[in-house]
């Protein structure tokens, strides 16, 4: 199996910010050389799994694919979001990203994927402007947070008026929780898509869904368009993140600078409700919501996930949305499970389920391990959960190379479906000893149809043994049947929470 590999991220200083009097305080500091932490590739995800040889399993768990919502019909209310009154945006930049190719199916259909740009390592943001020395944390006006010290207001739960795109040019949305490439454990953004994909001027803005400080703009190391992460705190504990945005608005640009790729600026820009933040991108954009006061249960060990600290916060966004627009912006979701936002923690102490990291490689955020034979950080994680879209469908997504052809699944991308749905590794614990679970190909019959499970194609057999609580052995044979597994050879590796 071979992982898609990505941009490290690039060596370079970040521009000096002019800023008028009366402009906020602002610093910029350069961007690091380490390898990028946050999951790098937004890939395909598909839209349900099950099994391929029937609508319902017969031990009663759903196999049929859940079908993507359509859109609202010409009848129904307009779902347009008004427009602000200030500030305006930037022209669009004509530059723009070359089509990702989609994850092929049998037939060698291939399906649009969102953008494959990397994403950058998150750096806290205490370093000020000329001398590069730690400011205190009362000189930069605001508490620590899970995002450093940062200009933030009040410690209220908000609720949000606006949706980042306009309801009436959505195309599509995903929740969390995908497992797909290098997304190795359940994702921790949402995609939306707008209805002009890949086409570049289409004039479309993201808005701010609530009043907030924006305190952090990154450049994304895509030379190819203008692609930027942007990070606003609503409150000291309500923040939203937004991946791979265009432009952002000029006034913004003022204050930032011209920022080189894999640049990062933070500083303090107040926008209010509705206002345009940025020129929406020209492919699939990423949006997340972080609650400070929430810790998502589902980690086992939060300190895991360091250099990610948003991740752990990270919770359903749509829970931050009234009707009606909570409504109108559901309807392009095909998830219908609570959370409706998609799920991305399911550790149980002692139990299988869950993410697993390779032993002594430093948990989700390591860097990769070169002297461990990992060059990506992603190849050292492993994820036995269940599917973003159809909760009752077991995977397993693998990060390492454990010998399964490339070809064995054209849409599986590193996570394979579960001959039988069983058994559910949220039962499996040390007692149970070796676990052999069956690996199986998953098929599209065509572009813009649900995926299922293959069962008649076995891509070879997963064992598992639970060491202890926090630990687990795995080791992976391709192309073998279960009868033919015994044990654990040489080749097994220890994974840890």
């Amino acid at each position: 199996m071979l992982k898609t590999s990505v941009l490290l991220m690039l060596l370079c200083f970040a521009m000096a910010c002019t800023t008028a009097n009366d402009a906020p305080a602002s610093s910029t500091i350069e961007p690091t050389s380490a390898t990028p932490t946050s999951d790098p590739v937004d890939t395909g995800v598909d839209d349900g799994s099950g099994s391929s040889t029937s609508d319902s399993a017969s031990d009663g768990s759903l196999s049929g694919d859940v079908e993507a919502s359509p859109a609202p019909s010409s009848d129904q209310p307009s779902t347009a979001i008004p427009s602000p009154t200030s500030p305006a945006t930037g022209s669009v930049d004509p530059n723009t990203g070359s089509p990702t190719p989609g994850s092929l199916d049998s037939s060698g259909s291939s399906d649009p994927l969102p953008t494959t740009t990397p994403e950058p390592l998150f750096v806290p943001p205490a370093i000020t402007g000329a001398t590069d020395s730690p400011a205190p944390v009362s000189d930069r006006g605001g508490p620590n947070t899970m995002f450093g010290p940062v200009a933030c207001e009040g410690t209220e739960r908000v609720q949000f008026s606006h949706f980042p795109l306009d309801a009436d040019i959505i195309s599509g949305v995903q929740p969390m929780g995908a497992m797909a490439s290098s997304h190795v454990t359940p994702v921790d953004h949402i995609y939306i898509t707008h209805d002009q994909p890949d086409q570049p001027g289409h004039g479309y803005v993201i808005r701010m869904p609530g009043d907030g400080i924006v305190i952090n703009v990154g450049r994304m190391p895509n030379p190819d368009r203008p692609d930027y992460r942007i990070v606003i705190a609503h409150t000291c504990r309500i923040f939203t993140t937004f991946i791979h945005t265009g432009e952002p608005i000029p006034e913004l640009t003022a204050l930032t600078g011209v920022l080189e790729l894999g640049a990062q600026w933070y500083g303090e820009f107040p926008l209010k409700a509705g206002e345009t933040l940025s020129d929406a991108s020209t492919n699939t954009m990423d949006f997340m919501v972080h609650d400070q006061e929430v810790t998502l249960p589902g980690f086992v060990l939060p300190e895991t996930y360091a250099g990610e600290p948003w991740k752990i916060h990270t919770v359903d966004l749509f829970d931050f949305y009234d009707e009606p627009l909570r409504s109108q912006v559901l309807a392009f979701n095909p998830r219908t499970a609570e959370p409706v936002g998609g799920k991305i923690d399911y550790d149980i102490d002692g139990k299988l389920v869950g993410n697993w990291f390779v032993k002594d490689t430093g948990g989700y955020s390591n860097g990769g391990n070169a002297a461990l034979g990992y060059t990506n950080y992603w190849e050292t994680h492993l994820a036995i959960a269940y599917h973003f879209i159809n909760p009752s469908t077991l995977l397993i997504s693998l990060g390492d190379d454990f010998g399964i052809p490339e070809d064995a699944c054209g849409v599986c991308a590193g996570a394979y479906g579960i001959k039988g749905n069983a058994p559910d590794p949220a039962t499996i614990g040390i007692s149970d000893g070796l676990v052999k679970y069956e690996l199986v190909g998953r098929i599209r019959p065509a572009v813009g149809v649900p995926t299922f499970n293959d069962e008649s194609n076995s891509i070879g057999v997963l064992l598992a043994e639970m060491i202890d609580d926090r630990s687990v052995r795995i080791e992976v044979f391709p192309g073998a049947a279960p009868a033919t597994v015994a044990g654990f050879t040489d080749s097994a590796v220890i994974y840890t929470r």
